[in-house]
């Protein structure tokens, strides 16, 4: 039978290591999360709790998160459409019920749902919903006890001139709303690499002040291939080192499972969907429930495993 112990074993963890990690992401003591008497207790006995723990431990002892919105109410890292504050306060109760909260949820735009290419501008129903969206998140927030970020809306490199749209966005929000806890893309194109827009972000003092960059548009110009991934992760982190900022988070956008074990990420994190693509190519997506938790629980152990060939 598995325990917290024999997770930290395998993990090669001390024990109160991986303990003090649960506790201090889920906010509840793992025997709770085991012992809890709940409509998804069928499944919490199962093996998904525990390949949640083993995942969640092994992320947070490489300084690395996984923002996604899991088939059930037990992850640390936590990323929701502005479309979908509703599916998020379901969850959050969800959560509450298990005795636990998540400890970050950011907010992500969905660029490609809102952008107007004809007007090179964001929909005026984009924003009608976007300042709302962050009212609430912070009203969850304090309602649950968890951080939260928000993603600052960008132009995509599908668009001519992303980087310098993406730079005048920037100006505007960080003028009108510098208090909010973005989360600011370094954008990129196929003749500009994310460290110009990089560069500009760390000397104007945004980078350090919110402690975290994300690289945006990566999914559109590297596709699954690793080399333009790392090497772009690789500039990122080199050009925050050479200015004492190492120590900055580093997201990526819909990164493939085996580019996040890249050395130069940590501390750093990405998001993604893939846990609900097929196991077995040219078979069918996660269908219900049932295979939601199964295909999600295969994607935490293959996490684990990549992890450990590092």
């Amino acid at each position: 039978m598995a325990s917290l112990r024999g997770v930290a074993r395998e993990l090669g963890l001390p024990y109160t290591k991986v303990y003090r990690s649960i506790e201090h992401l889920l906010g509840v003591r793992p025997g709770r999360i085991t012992a809890v008497n709940h409509s998804y207790s069928s499944l919490i006995h199962g093996g998904y709790v525990w390949a949640a723990i083993k995942a969640i431990a092994a992320l947070h002892s490489r300084s690395l998160e996984y923002y996604t919105l899991p088939p059930v109410p037990l992850w640390p890292w936590l990323l929701v459409p502005v479309k979908s504050l509703d599916v998020l306060e379901r969850f959050l109760a969800d959560m509450w019920e298990l005795g636990a909260r998540p400890a970050e949820v950011v907010l992500d735009i969905g660029v490609m749902d809102w952008f107007d290419r004809k007007v090179m501008e964001y929909t005026g129903e984009f924003w009608r919903a976007f300042w709302p969206a962050v009212d609430r998140l912070r009203g969850l927030s304090r309602r649950h006890g968890f951080r939260w970020r928000v993603v600052m809306p960008d132009v995509p490199a599908t668009v001519p001139g992303n980087v310098e749209h993406t730079m005048k966005l920037q100006e505007f929000l960080l003028a009108e709303h510098p208090e909010l806890p973005w989360i600011p893309v370094a954008q990129a194109s196929r003749e500009t690499p994310h460290t110009e827009h990089l560069a500009w972000l760390v000397e104007t003092g945004v980078v350090e002040k919110y402690g975290v960059v994300a690289l945006g548009s990566l999914k559109l110009l590297a596709g699954r291939r690793k080399q333009l991934w790392r090497g772009a992760v690789e500039g990122a982190r080199r050009l925050l080192e050479e200015h004492g900022l190492g120590h900055i988070h580093l997201h990526l956008f819909g990164a493939p499972l085996d580019i996040v074990a890249a050395e130069k990420l940590p501390p750093g994190s990405w998001d993604s969907k893939t846990w609900t693509f097929p196991r077995v190519p040219y078979l069918w997506s996660a269908r219900g429930a049932t295979q939601r938790l199964l295909f999600f629980t295969a994607f935490l152990e293959r996490l684990v495993e990549l992890l450990a060939e590092r």
